[in-house]
């Protein structure tokens, strides 16, 4: 099925043999690895850059409401020993948790 005789072309030239460059087991294991040490170097350096905190000062304090019980508590904490006048909570229940965290009780 070859077209006009030209072998490179089928199916009257709408299939071609081109010939191309391509990645030897080398340069496949090169690539592998370069992409490897970067998403370890992501890994090992997004949680810094995520997890900022700025103090402001300020006299409320917010503090997601679907967290888990031992940040809302640290959250309480934080009000306790900082100079807040009011603290608000954003948010639900987290997704399975059935239900809303128990009220944590602020003693003044």
């Amino acid at each position: 099925m070859t077209s006009s005789g030209n072998r490179s072309q089928k199916l009257g030239g709408i299939i071609r043999l081109k010939e191309r460059w391509g990645l030897s087991w080398h340069g496949r294991l090169f690539v592998t690895s370069v992409m490897l040490l970067a998403i370890y170097a992501v890994v090992l350096n997004v949680h810094p850059f995520l997890a900022v905190t700025h103090r402001a000062n300020a006299k409320i304090l917010v503090v997601e409401g679907w967290i888990d019980e031992y940040a809302i508590r640290a959250g309480a904490d934080e009000f306790k020993t900082g100079d807040y006048e009011h603290i608000i909570t954003t948010g639900g229940p987290a997704a399975g948790s059935g239900g809303y965290t128990p009220v944590l009780e602020l003693d003044d």
